[in-house]
């Protein structure tokens, strides 16, 4: 059967070029015909082995090549996990976590694999903090969702005193701290710093969920801006 390298493709310009998998496909064929190999393919389209099926739909953008980074990372569901956790925490949004997974629903179990963003995750596991003035180990678990308990052991500590400009590392539960992601509309007034004041988050953590490269906004404008429980903050 002849097969045209433009046939039956869709461009999308945030996930590449679309191709839907003809009869007597294989991996191998379209890696040679998209100037990419099997391994990327398998990588980009989350398959766990090269068979593919007549009316697939996989992207074969060679996307990754030795000038740039993979435009996608696989990343392990962990427990607590949600789809807004994770499309969050690597600057997505819960519809492009689904798209690029091709879910047709946010439901995930720990273990499970999913391409995110090759984004560095805003928030880390671990964090390093600083004990101000007034700080008491209780206030610090729960700011941080955390545990008494947790912070003694990560920060081998025996007694629940606390020394003013000590560091301690802090272990964060990133699934409870994040619950989405809503709209806000600038009003007159705003700056980017005074917004992120209002959801208890970063001027950073707002431009890079919506794209910005300076800090100029409009009246009007829509920013996206994280759900974060009980007005706390977390940065």
């Amino acid at each position: 059967m002849s097969k045209n390298k433009n046939h039956r493709q869709e461009v999308n310009k945030m996930y590449g070029t679309r191709y839907i998998v003809e009869e007597g496909d294989n991996l191998y064929d379209i890696a040679e015909r998209f100037n990419t190999t099997v391994e990327k393919l398998i990588l980009l389209n989350n398959l766990t082995s090269d068979k593919i099926y007549p009316g697939e739909i996989i992207i074969v953008d060679d996307l990754y090549n030795i000038d740039s980074e993979p435009f996608y990372v696989k990343y392990t569901v962990r427990k607590k996990d949600t789809i807004y956790s994770i499309a969050y925490n690597y600057g997505m949004t819960p519809d492009q976590l689904l798209e690029i997974n091709n879910m047709l629903d946010t439901n995930i179990k720990e273990g499970q694999t999913l391409l995110v963003f090759n984004n560095p995750p805003i928030f880390t596991d671990e964090i390093v903090y600083k004990v101000k003035a007034g700080d008491s180990i209780y206030s610090i678990a729960e700011k941080y969702h955390t545990t008494v308990e947790s912070i003694k052991e990560l920060n081998n500590l025996t007694s629940e005193d606390l020394v003013e400009g000590m560091g301690l590392i802090i272990k964060l539960d990133i699934p409870e701290m994040i619950k989405g992601t809503e709209y806000y509309t600038v009003e007159p007034g705003d700056s980017l710093y005074s917004i992120a004041t209002k959801h208890n988050t970063t001027v950073n953590i707002i431009k890079r969920l919506n794209n910005l490269s300076t800090n100029l906004i409009t009246i009007g404008q829509q920013l996206v801006v994280p759900k974060v429980e009980n007005g706390k903050q977390y940065y």
